[in-house]
């Protein structure tokens, strides 16, 4: 559940920086056309998948350093 959470939560964030940077609200974002919307959708699931895989690779290389390996914590929140 708490998982579940933070990612939603990471979502959520990346989500409003993009739209911030891109000037929009999501009101714009749903007057925008069908094409517009799905290319910032994309891009938005494109970060999230990114920022995951850095966390999952940090992860792994601290488990590793530590000599830690039969559990791995996952922070998304970086």
């Amino acid at each position: 559940w708490a998982r579940d959470q933070k990612m939603e939560a990471l979502r959520e964030k990346i989500r409003a920086q993009i739209l911030s940077d891109k000037k929009l609200s999501e009101e714009a974002l749903a007057g925008l056309s069908a094409d517009e919307q799905a290319s910032i959708e994309d891009e938005i699931a494109k970060l999230i998948e990114q920022k995951l895989q850095e966390a999952i690779e940090q992860a792994v290389q601290d488990a590793a350093r530590t000599g830690k390996t039969e559990g791995v914590f996952l922070n998304i929140m970086a």
